[in-house]
């Protein structure tokens, strides 16, 4: 995935409820307050729409991935709220949700939380500090991370449309001091073999070299090199992660596989206006896995290079 893009520079506001919010002097999205009546709005399951600014770009078909900074200035007991990022299908409902919220009126409780097609996931988190959070959706599963660990997965294919931030808030209590939202972002997923990659951000190197011949020359008492350019091949490097993926399902070591067969593999990238490469066959050259600490445990990062060169 290359360096994240603004897709969803304009908004259509409000178009379910009223959001109260205001541009931070960080440059981040800052909500107050947003419309509450009981439960009406706030986000149980995908029944629910709470308040939602929408994205005026529709998302794109899976596999994608949709990243984003929130945090929550929950600091007074009796604050209740939510925000975050809804993904809504054709008429609003929010299929998932990814966030923060306090869902205690009666003392402080901010929580991380994925709500997958009515399936909710919570951890603990602190009021004032920044999270990213990751939403990777595929043919056949939703997965959130926060800071790269995973809170959430469940097998699930609902139609996905929109993108929208989404605030909930319960009728009789006040909102969070504050909630932000900042770097929104979606990126169309990089496949290999038709295998998606979790690529970090900022983890596609390209590069083009000259293919030709080259000869020492001696001309007018001085050296050169001369060049006789046939062309150009292109190259990448990739920076990928796993969590708690086993050995034997690796991409990593699915492509060491295809690598010691020999042959091409296709490969293919999606980043919108920022970079596109339609699906070209390419030869492995590199794959190279590293551990942290902690590799027997059950829970695990693995990262892992790949290095690529175009095919004929």
């Amino acid at each position: 995935m290359l360096e994240l893009f603004d897709a969803y520079a304009k908004w259509t506001r409000n178009v379910f409820g009223n959001i109260t919010d205001s541009v931070s002097g960080d440059g981040e999205e800052k909500v107050t307050d947003a419309t509450k009546s009981g439960n009406a709005y706030w986000i149980y399951d995908q029944t629910d729409t709470a308040n939602q600014h929408r994205a005026k770009v529709k998302l794109p078909s899976p596999p994608f991935n949709v990243e984003f900074d929130v945090k929550a200035d929950d600091t007074v007991a009796g604050q209740m709220g939510q925000v975050g990022i809804g993904l809504t299908d054709i008429d609003g409902f929010i299929q998932v949700f990814a966030g923060l919220y306090d869902s205690q009126g009666g003392s402080i409780d901010l929580r991380k939380q994925a709500i997958i097609t009515g399936t909710a996931s919570n951890q603990a988190a602190v009021s004032g500090t920044k999270y990213h959070f990751k939403i990777v959706v595929t043919a056949t599963t939703i997965t959130v991370y926060v800071d790269d660990v995973q809170l959430a997965t469940k097998a699930a294919a609902p139609s996905l449309v929109y993108l929208s931030t989404a605030i909930g808030a319960y009728g009789g209590y006040n909102y969070f001091t504050a909630g932000y939202l900042d770097a929104i972002a979606v990126n169309k997923t990089c496949i290999i073999d038709s295998k998606p990659l979790n690529v970090e951000g900022g983890g596609v190197e390209e590069n083009a070299e000259a293919v030709g011949s080259f000869a020492d020359r001696w001309i007018s008492g001085e050296y050169k090199k001369e060049a006789k350019i046939l062309g150009s091949i292109r190259s990448w490097t990739l920076a990928c992660f796993e969590e708690d993926v086993t050995w034997a399902n690796s991409v990593a070591k699915h492509l060491q596989d295809k690598m010691k067969a020999g042959g091409s593999v296709t490969f293919s990238l999606e980043e919108g206006n920022m970079h596109t490469i339609t699906t070209l066959n390419v030869y492995v050259l590199d794959v190279s896995v590293r551990y942290g600490k902690g590799g027997k445990s059950a829970k695990f990062m693995r990262r892992f290079t790949v290095k690529l060169q175009e095919a004929p």
